[in-house]
């Protein structure tokens, strides 16, 4: 075996997705194949593969499968995963311990002791072989555009890492599974601002300045959280002195109002902490509340508008061809409220001649007669004007009550603030005060002598600590803020390619709206990061309204806003190239009517002359979903290596041995529904 560095690929400068291209499965038993053609072979041309099968016939840990080819046996810990804030844990990968490394070996008897699995790749214009042991994900060659390199995980990570243009393997496995496989675990990129801040800095950053963002941060954590380590230290170091001291004779006063202070701070330094969180908490509210009040003038404004302009045609239509000059005459007192002969204010007027032009009656005499022949349209109008108006009361209510929620929000944010900069100094005033009264607690051994000095080492410690935190901070913010001037220039393409994945997903309005967001890193320090809000039309609502979280929309819509979020992702940050995107049991929250725009959506993102790369494992259900898939995106004289069904190539489970005729049955209906013969 030889490691090779000659005609070495080099990616282009953004990020690289990987490009499927085969995946064979050789001597593993789930998946014995067919007698002439022992195994499982399948190859992933650019458009849509379908992966069909039944509960239990490997359908999942075929895409796990994929995902550990590309991934080894390494992974985030779970605290990253699962931690309510992505990466807030750190990104360091761990190698899987012996018994998840043996997932696949658990799934056959034999315990997979001879099965092979070659996944073919493109990744960054180079041509990929990986080829890996099924019971332990040992890598047992690496094969770069026909040249074997060197087969053990240093090198896979170093190639894989170069090839797609990333500074970690903690990000290419971040990126694998946000971004690459639709995992059922995945996090909700639409509603999660953590794992955005994160997608966004490996998406939209150059490899260096991604990591050193990613240090920075760490950087910054471990340093704060040092601080507050020793700040801990010193309140029991405090305490220790105090009462060692206040063994001696004559000093019991002195110890319990240190005592007494002691725990008066302690409880204040808890109060400030819970102080701050609530403040954090308003100061979002408030910024919330805000943005929701401009939408809602916003759009009542336009209402207005609309309103006016129907309001005018109305005037118009009463009127002779020739009459230009009453007509505008009017239309400024309609829209002004003034008279422009003698420039007097005339509320009362206009909201009389506003009555006549809504009840198609005369605007100058209120006869409720004819008078040309355009007052055949005005009907139309004025069921205009009418939808028009409710629209704008539902608004005007919707302003009031937000009105209202703000000032509450910003009451209790001012409230909250004061005490907290009240307590703060009462905070310092009692640690001054504390200070000076160990300072006249005696000193009589050296072992006291030493634990005072100890306790001026820390207070030192901890000075040029936060001295240092104030440094980091400075770094991370002028960090932070690169990435968030890149996401504001990528900001107008990612919403315009969600609008259309979106809009072609769902019957309402959806729209992504640019909201960075003030995130708090420590215990002191703010930072603006980049992120995205969900604004979306609805059943109650005029026009759109933003869409705070999972629960405001239907199961159906979270899952595919979601996937439309991907979409426009892959589209924006491969700069057009292609890209690959593995979604397993797609069908579980979809409703009848939804699944034939679902089936429309996920075949365009993989049409013919993109080269992306679809790939979707499902059961085979009842429903549209499949024919609709197999309708758009698989021609009849390619259903050999684009259809795949595992009920021929996997072992039956004991359903599939008992209803196999049923199966078949259901599944020839499902390709007689997507139009085959």
């Amino acid at each position: 075996m030889t490691t090779s560095t000659s005609n070495v690929t080099t990616p282009t400068t953004h990020v690289q997705f990987p490009i499927f291209e085969g995946l064979d499965v050789n001597d593993y038993g789930l998946y014995p194949g067919l007698s002439v053609n022992p195994g499982l072979h399948l190859e992933f041309r650019a458009g849509l593969t379908l992966i069909v099968g039944t509960n239990g016939l490997g359908k999942t840990t075929l895409v796990t499968l994929l995902y550990r080819m590309l991934a080894g046996g390494y992974e985030l810990g779970r605290d990253t995963l699962q931690a309510a804030e992505l990466g807030g844990a750190g990104l360091e990968v761990n190698r899987l311990k012996p018994k998840a490394r043996g997932l696949f070996a658990d799934r056959v008897s034999d315990r997979a002791k001879n099965a092979r699995a070659v996944l073919r790749v493109r990744l960054g214009g180079a041509k990929l072989s990986i080829e890996r042991r099924l019971d332990n994900l040992g890598l047992v060659s690496l094969v770069l555009d026909g040249e074997t390199l060197k087969n053990d995980e240093e090198t896979f990570q170093s190639e894989i890492l170069r090839l797609a243009g990333l500074s970690s393997f903690g990000d290419w496995l971040i990126f694998l599974r946000q971004m690459v496989f639709y995992f059922e675990d995945r996090r909700s990129l639409v509603w999660d601002a953590s794992a955005q801040r994160q997608m966004f800095r490996i998406l939209f950053l150059p490899p260096d300045i991604s990591r050193a963002l990613y240090v920075q941060e760490r950087t910054f954590l471990q340093k704060d959280s040092e601080v507050r380590n020793l700040s801990a230290a010193l309140f029991r170091l405090q305490h220790r002195i105090a009462q060692d001291d206040a063994s001696n004779e004559g000093s019991a006063d002195l110890r319990a109002r240190i005592d007494s202070l002691r725990n008066a701070v302690e409880s204040d330094v808890r109060r400030k902490a819970e102080m701050i969180e609530k403040f954090d908490s308003l100061d979002e509210q408030r910024r919330e509340l805000r943005r929701d009040l401009l939408q809602t003038e916003d759009l009542a404004g336009r209402l207005e508008d609309q309103i006016e302009d129907t309001r005018l045609r109305l005037v118009y239509s009463k009127f002779p061809d020739g009459s230009a000059t009453s007509k505008y005459l009017l239309s400024l007192l309609l829209s002004e409220r003034r008279c422009a002969v003698c420039d007097t204010e005339s509320p009362e007027l206009a909201e009389t001649l506003t009555a006549r032009v809504e009840e198609l009656a005369c605007v100058l005499c209120g006869s409720l007669a004819v008078v040309d022949s355009k007052a055949e349209a005005s009907p139309i109008d004025r069921a205009r004007l009418g939808n028009l108006r409710h629209e704008l009361e539902i608004q005007k209510r919707r302003i009031e009550a937000v009105q209202i929620a703000l000032q509450e929000a910003a009451s209790k944010h001012r409230q909250v603030s004061t005490h907290l900069l009240h307590l703060t100094a009462d905070i310092d005033i009692r640690q001054e005060q504390l200070d000076g009264l160990i300072a006249l607690l005696p000193s009589d051994d050296d072992t006291q002598m030493r634990a005072k000095e100890e306790l001026g080492v820390i207070k030192d410690k901890i000075g040029d600590d936060k001295r240092a935190l104030e440094a980091l901070g400075t770094a991370l913010s002028e960090g932070t803020e690169k990435l968030n001037v890149r996401m504001q220039e990528m900001a107008e393409s990612i919403k315009t390619a969600f609008a259309r994945y979106a809009g072609d997903f769902l019957f309402e309005t959806a729209a992504l709206k640019w909201s960075p967001l003030m995130r708090r890193i420590g215990q002191l320090h703010k930072f603006e990061t980049a992120s995205f809000d969900l604004d979306m039309s609805g059943a109650d609502f005029a026009g759109v309204q933003r869409r705070a979280g999972p629960e405001s929309v239907s199961e159906s819509q979270r899952e595919f806003i979601d996937l439309a979020f991907r979409m426009a992702l892959i589209e924006v940050a491969g700069q057009g190239e292609p890209g690959s995107l593995v979604i397993d049991a797609p069908e579980s929250s979809l409703d009848a009517v939804f699944v034939e725009r679902a089936a429309d959506v996920l075949t365009r993102f993989a049409k013919p002359g993109s080269e992306n790369r679809l790939l979707i494992a499902s059961n085979i259900i009842d429903g549209r979903l499949l024919p609709g898939l197999i309708r758009r995106g698989i021609p009849a004289d390619e259903r050999d290596y684009r259809l795949v069904n595992l009920i021929e190539l996997a072992v039956p489970t004991a359903a599939v041995r008992r209803e196999r005729d049923a199966y078949m049955h259901e599944w020839e209906e499902i390709l007689l529904a997507a139009g085959y013969v």
